[in-house]
């Protein structure tokens, strides 16, 4: 999937929520074009699965459960927006 595609989805959406069959993998960089710098952040690890909770000025919350083993590459199993006051 197109790094930007995946941004503008995120980002111009109300409320999203995107499970992906196959792990999407992205770089480190990758990672940060699509979601740049949050305001804060919280991150969770059970086992080999982080739960990271993305949190922006505007108001968007994004929630990330993913793999890395080395900080470098990312699996992503699902992505979930909350509270955009984008699109709907």
């Amino acid at each position: 999937m197109n790094t930007q595609l995946l941004k503008q989805i995120i980002f111009n959406s109300k409320e999203e929520e995107i499970e992906f069959e196959e792990p999407l993998v992205l770089s480190k960089s990758q990672m940060l074009e699509i979601f740049g710098k949050p305001h804060h952040n919280v991150l969770v690890n059970r086992g080999d699965l982080w739960t990271e909770v993305l949190f922006y000025d505007s108001g968007v919350k994004i929630v990330l459960i993913y793999e890395s083993h080395d900080n470098k590459i990312f699996r992503i199993h699902k992505i979930k927006v909350i509270g955009n006051e984008g699109k709907s």
